[in-house]
């Protein structure tokens, strides 16, 4: 598995850029899924069905795992204009699974329920409370 902090790097590399729109990161979620299992592949713009075309397809092997629609990089997730409101409506009623992403934060919602949601925030809590786990452990100062 790719490790997250590389990922971000690759997010921060494209973003100060100031050329990058919410494009130019797929490729970066892309190799991350990917990089859970040999099995899984994200298919990105995969073609469009009744509900919409969400930007990925996720699956292992031939089956469908869900779905992952991403916003561009700093899009508050919580503050959607009119089309995205409508969008994500279409897909939370259509889809049992999918992340919502803007790259950085992500919610998975299941049967149009949010049951998880990252942040940036929560995820450096995590790697701080880790780090000072491995301290505390091995009695560095």
């Amino acid at each position: 598995m790719i490790d997250f902090n590389a990922y971000l790097k690759e997010i921060e590399k494209a973003f100060q850029s100031k050329l990058a729109t919410e494009h130019t990161y797929r490729p970066f979620l892309q190799t991350f899924v990917e990089s859970f299992d040999k099995d899984i592949t994200a298919i990105n713009e995969p073609k469009r069905r009744t509900f919409g075309a969400p930007d990925y397809v996720v699956r292992k092997r031939e089956i469908p795992l869900g779905y992952i629609e991403a916003k561009d990089v700093g899009k508050d997730l919580d503050k959607l204009d009119k089309r995205e409101k409508e969008q994500l409506k279409k897909y939370l009623d259509s889809l049992n699974n999918i992340i919502y992403t803007n790259y950085l934060d992500f919610r998975w919602y299941v049967r149009g329920e949010v049951v998880s949601t990252i942040t940036r925030r929560i995820y450096l809590l995590f790697l701080l409370h880790s780090y000072l786990r491995y301290c505390l452990k091995h009695k560095y100062a």
